[in-house]
């Protein structure tokens, strides 16, 4: 019987259909462990209110904030201000028995679950959670946006560390493939949708299956939105003269995550130097990924970075190797930093377009991957971790417009927040552009379809002294950063 009723409501759903869904992002105020001199550096984020009638949200987590970007969603009559991930895939909701939590829940009173199957996930932080899937309305904008969606209830998650504790946030919204919602493994009888984005796309309250994020740094004070179905094309910043914004696309090459071939790295004109036999092997693979709050290189790579910004001579000679260690190792906060931004390396990389064939540039100037808190006290943002392979966490995020398409398996970027008014200022803002454009031969049968903004004008150079690779395997993905990627229990 409970099928037949989810299945009328899905039906009566699509009576309204809504294609316009701009949320406010909302950034927690996050106590970071970062020494600043005596002090710890505090990130005060504040939700804005929507404009022009659009549907928008703040965007939470920032640079060394351990926390993701949040969301709030509505079931049941209930707020909950939940952690957005682009590593995994399901909502996860809070329930009244869950350890460790304090704050909304939903109660599963009266409720009857999709499936009695229990089941559960272990994140790459070691935390994990259990709990029954339930199918309820899930709204966002204020509620003005409802669908009928699944969603687990926790029930059972590990203490330290917890999913959720309730203080930063209330649960946790994956955005990520289908392939990773613990949904798709319910009983049989259930097809669908297996995750709130999903729902949305098929009850048709967005028209195209992507989220597009305006990322703003800590320091600025623009908002930050998460564009659902890239309804609001202003949002990405138009550095071409014309008020046209470009977006290039990026290749993903894999169903799960949003991950990406990335074929070089680049500091300044020094060309980093990478392992071909275990660059992005092994399981793990260079991924787009909300809930990494900086950007993580593997230890050799950030060493060879390291080394480029103290062999540039930036920093002036007052700045000591205890300096350089607090700053480039430890990641301590800064007050001032005698420093010549403009002999600090750009930070660069290249990836696979998403037509399989042309090579794509992000630029980062060392005002990206250097970035002040609210406070002004200004980070180190990129850290190591264990993989062979590029995190690009909130580092990047901030820095440039991420569009996540789901439906072409492509990450979309453009300049990021704020790059209008920092041109005006004479100031450096990160980029993309084209390494190498493919020819409409090379492309036959392989393009992507059309770019919903203004594809632009690719510079057609060739011989860069880029690396290209022409062919990558798809496989898995296990990364060990923070909380994004998700293992089944």
């Amino acid at each position: 019987m409970r099928y037949c009723l989810l299945l009328l409501l899905r039906i009566l759903s699509h009576a309204v259909g809504v294609t316009a869904v701009t949320v406010p992002l909302i950034r927690p105020d996050i106590l970071k462990s970062r020494p600043i001199a005596s002090n710890h550096p505090v990130f005060n984020f504040q939700s804005k209110e929507a404009v022009d009638g659009s549907f928008q949200d703040n965007l939470g987590g920032g640079p060394l904030v351990t926390g993701c970007y949040n969301i709030d969603v509505f079931i049941a009559g209930t707020r909950f201000q939940v952690m957005i991930d682009s590593g995994s895939s399901d909502l996860l909701i809070p329930g009244n028995t869950l350890p460790g939590y304090s704050g909304p829940t939903y109660s599963t009173v009266g409720n009857t679950p999709i499936s009695n199957k229990i089941v559960g996930a272990r994140f790459a932080d070691s935390s994990s959670w259990g709990g029954l899937f339930y199918m309820d309305r899930v709204s966002v904008n204020e509620g003005s946006v409802s669908v009928l969606s699944p969603f687990a209830v926790m029930m059972q998650q590990s203490v330290e560390p917890a999913v959720t504790t309730g203080e930063m946030s209330q649960g946790v919204l994956g955005i990520a493939f289908d392939h990773l919602a613990r949904a798709t493994d319910l009983d049989e009888r259930f097809k669908g949708p297996y995750s709130l984005l999903s729902a949305l796309v098929q009850e048709k309250a967005i028209s195209q299956d992507l989220v597009a994020f305006r990322a703003c740094p800590a320091d600025s004070v623009s908002e930050s939105v998460v564009d659902w179905g890239l309804s609001d094309t202003s949002l990405a910043c138009a550095v071409s003269g014309n008020g046209d914004a470009t977006v290039l696309w990026v290749k993903v090459i894999s169903d799960n995550h949003y991950e990406v071939n990335v074929t070089g790295v680049y500091f300044g004109s020094e060309m980093g130097t990478l392992d071909p036999s275990t660059w992005q092997q092994l399981d793990a693979g260079s991924i787009f990924d909300s809930c990494t709050t900086i950007m993580q290189f593997p230890a050799y790579l950030l060493n060879q970075f390291k080394a480029a910004i103290r062999k540039s001579g930036a920093f002036d000679a007052a700045f000591t190797a205890t300096n350089y260690n607090e700053f480039l190792n430890k990641l301590y906060g800064f007050a001032q930093l005698p420093v010549d931004y403009s002999k600090l390396p750009t930070l660069s990389f290249t990836l696979l377009a998403a037509d399989g064939h042309s090579t794509v540039v992000m630029e980062m100037p060392p005002q990206s991957y250097i970035q002040k808190d609210s406070a002004g006290n200004l980070f180190f943002v990129i850290g190591s971790h264990d993989e062979n392979s590029i995190v690009f966490g909130a580092t990047a995020f901030n820095s440039f417009y991420v569009v996540l398409d789901r439906a072409n398996t492509r990450v979309g970027l453009a300049p990021g927040c704020d790059c209008a008014s920092k041109l005006q200022k004479g100031m450096p803002i990160a980029t993309v552009r084209y390494a190498y454009a493919a020819t409409a031969n090379e492309v036959a049968g392989n393009a992507s379809s059309a770019a919903p903004l203004s594809a632009g004008e690719p510079e057609k150079t060739k011989g860069t002294g880029l690396l290209r690779s022409s062919s990558y395997t798809e496989r898995p993905l296990l990364l060990v950063y923070l909380l994004s990627v998700m293992v089944f229990i």
